[in-house]
């Protein structure tokens, strides 16, 4: 059984100045030194040193970064001080703190914007592209790299261009359309491989290998894997080696070669915590606890699910969040813990539901829609833009004959303030005046209050002792009702808990009983299947073309005739004991059949098989002993009552949504003829019926089809065609 890794690898591309690879760190080092004060010249060699850091070391990136803003803004630099500001958002990304690299771009993109800096303006939009894909946000993300490109391209920059049209394969990828991932993924290498953009190119493989995988073709995946491994080691990028080990890890644990895939996964944990790459660090615990929920170790599965969330819930990373939660629920069933798994795949609903992508791939359409709408009224917009300049003119003109105006207005209303004030101070005399006099009536009559007071306030301590008493009372009455009514609550829960884990329990054990009932039709099914493949009548004809063979002296033949049926009914035997067999394992035990049947019958007929070039007959599984009962009927009912040659083929491809389709044609005469020749007596053949019963089994959607073939109304034949669903 093939198992499936549940992973999701979003490769980011850096838009990162490239170090001049001729100039070691020492170096650099080094040239720093002579400098002692805050120029120009000092903060660009401190962002060569930054960017040396890129995929290494993200904590030094950082520090430098940090001292080439310090050094930008005393130098008042900007462009210096822009991009000081995306490389520390670089370095945030490679730490998995998305947030903070999402604040430092936009900043970055502002200064640019501000200074009219195209490269940086370009550079900056990628990176806000990547920040928000990585946190799945596709249309924002999309829309940054629309604007980036239009604008790379208006620039002749081919390094942006490349880099940002593969930035927008991932996204495509992300939403299934692999045709168009793939064709984004290649463009952009190509103009990488122009420019000899190494980092381009070995990002470019990867992602490559990422489509292949989603598409399950492994092999090809692993291929593309270990080639972008290779050059990211050359390059000495630990970021994306650490990336490619984990996907290298998958395909391997995909091949069924286990011991490979946990080396890689090692690898993988080690240079991400040497790195600090927290979103690395979360993907590698959710892969091993998959690998070890496969391997039945459900102790390990946990721990490492729990490592994965954690971290991913620091960082929201929704699809991560998703796929653990599922291994979890999983691994809790097998331990037993009912209401820890329905809790955990409660969870997985929720996070799964949160990063649908129905919405992306509308709002994506429209996005490109848009783009290309923008793009034809750019002309538009800019002769648009003289005549506006013009408006704006008129209308600053028309503003300052306004403030004019308003200025004398202005000095009319100081005047009459001043007038006001003198009249306010005159009253405020007046009312202090009278405000004493009113004093020293106040302070008499309060005396006289104050006595009424007195009193008052004693018989009010006398209430409040009276109401302290019923408080207490009350307290007491209303605590024991609390505690009863707390006593009443717990017990309902206990009872509900109950409840659930006895109709969790429950459900499982119909969904066992329901599985075991459909093992044991698929296994009577089975063996209906193997009593009809060794056919007594098959058997009575071979054994019968032996001793003929034999009383003509023809040893060779008959020695060769007897070796193929040993041959034949060894394969059905051990064929039938497997639930799927190769495709190569079916083929080989349907020739032998073939060739004893066509040796019974003088070679009375020919047969052919076509294998299309996508089918690897190695790594496609089917049921066994499935096609050998229709090849038996084409033979005894179509081919046998020819007067000429006939003439079986099968034809073996994929369609083009994956499923296996296999023909069966033969040039018999037809199943109408057929039954003139067909006895009473004859023994019904069971074993059409019982194939075609069990494929239904094994997958409702999965279908056999018989056609009779004419031309100009004559029968020319019968065509069989399997439909075998995810084949």
């Amino acid at each position: 059984m093939r198992l499936k890794l549940f992973f999701l690898s979003l490769i980011f591309l850096s838009q990162a100045v490239v170090a001049q690879q001729s100039d070691g760190t020492e170096n650099l080092l080094k040239e720093l030194s002579q400098y002692t004060s805050a120029t120009q010249g000092k903060a660009d060699l401190l962002l060569k040193i930054a960017s040396a850091y890129y995929g290494k070391n993200p904590d030094k990136m950082l520090q430098y970064a940090d001292d080439a803003l310090q050094t930008s803004l005393q130098a008042k630099y900007k462009n210096g001080e822009a991009g000081a500001l995306r490389f520390k958002g670089i370095g945030a990304y490679m730490k998995g703190d998305f947030k903070s690299a999402e604040q430092y771009f936009s900043e970055a993109l502002r200064i640019q914007q501000e200074s009219k800096n195209a490269k940086g303006i370009i550079a900056c939009l990628s990176n806000l592209g990547s920040v928000n894909m990585v946190q799945n946000n596709f249309p924002k993300a999309l829309q940054f790299y629309q604007q980036a490109l239009k604008t790379s391209i208006a620039e002749k920059d081919d390094l942006n261009s490349g880099i940002t049209y593969g930035n927008m394969g991932v996204i495509f990828s992300e939403l299934k359309d692999y045709d168009k991932a793939l064709e984004h993924f290649r463009g952009g290498m190509e103009m990488h491989k122009k420019i000899d953009y190494k980092i381009g190119v070995a990002n470019g493989l990867g992602n490559i290998g990422n489509v292949y995988f989603k598409q399950k073709k492994f092999q090809e995946a692993k291929t593309y894997y270990q080639q972008a491994l290779d050059k990211n080691i050359e390059l000495g990028n630990k970021l994306a080696t650490a990336r490619e080990y984990g996907n290298l890890g998958n395909a391997y644990l995909e091949l069924n070669e286990p011991d490979k895939a946990t080396a890689a996964y090692q690898k993988a944990w080690q240079m991400n915590t040497e790195i600090g790459n927290k979103k690395g660090l979360a993907v590698i615990n959710q892969e091993l606890a998959n690998y070890y929920l496969v391997a039945k170790n459900w102790e390990q599965s946990v721990d490492y699910a729990q490592n994965a969330l954690k971290i991913a819930n620091d960082i929201n990373l929704g699809d991560v969040k998703a796929e653990t939660y599922k291994i979890l629920s999983t691994a809790y069933q097998n331990q037993n813990k009912y209401a820890e798994a329905l809790e955990a795949y409660k969870k997985y609903i929720a996070e799964q539901n949160s990063i649908d992508n129905d919405n992306n791939r509308k709002q994506i359409l429209r996005l490109e829609t848009q783009y290309e709408f923008d793009t034809k009224e750019e002309k538009y917009k800019n002769e648009q833009l003289l005549a506006q300049t013009r408006i704006t003119q008129q209308d600053l003109e028309l503003k300052n004959n306004k403030l004019q105006l308003s200025e004398a207005e202005k000095q009319k209303q100081i005047e009459n303030l001043n007038f006001l004030k003198s009249q306010a101070e005159l009253e405020k005399q007046q009312f202090i005046s009278e405000n004493n006099q009113k004093k020293l009536k106040l302070s008499e009559q309060e005396k006289e209050v104050q006595k009424a007071k007195n009193t008052e306030l004693q018989n009010e301590k006398q209430l409040q002792a009276l109401q302290l008493k019923n408080f207490w009372l009350y307290a007491g009455i209303s605590i024991l009702a609390l505690i009863g009514l707390a006593s009443l609550i717990i017990s309902r829960l206990r009872i509900k808990n109950l409840k659930a884990k006895n109709e969790l329990q429950k459900q499982k054990a119909q969904q066992q009983q329901e599985e075991l009932v459909l093992k044991n039709e698929i296994k009577e099914a089975e063996m209906q299947s193997l009593r009809s493949q060794m056919n007594p009548h098959f058997m009575f004809n071979s054994i019968n073309s032996i001793n003929n063979f034999i009383l003509k002296n023809e040893k060779e033949t008959a020695s060769k005739y007897l070796t193929t049926f040993a041959r034949l009914m060894r394969s059905i035997l051990d064929n039938s004991q497997q639930t799927e067999i190769t495709l190569n394992k079916e083929l080989e035990t349907l020739k032998w059949y073939m060739e004893l049947e066509a040796a019974r019958l003088e070679h009375s007929f020919d047969y052919k098989i076509n294998i299309a070039p996508n089918v690897d007959t190695e790594n496609t599984y089917i049921p066994p002993l499935v096609l050998q009962p229709f090849v038996e009927n084409a033979i005894w009912h179509g081919l046998n009552h020819r007067k000429d040659k006939g003439l079986i083929e099968i034809d073996i491809f994929f369609a083009e949504n994956e499923d296996l389709i296999i023909k069966i044609i033969d040039n018999g005469i037809g199943r109408k003829a057929a039954e003139k020749y067909s006895k009473p007596e004859n023994r019904k053949s069971y074993g059409i019926a019982t194939t075609i019963n069990r494929i239904k089994m094994l997958n409702p959607d999965n279908k056999v089809e018989i056609v009779d073939l004419y031309n100009d109304g004559i029968a020319t034949g019968t065509e069989i065609k399997f439909l075998l669903k995810n084949y």
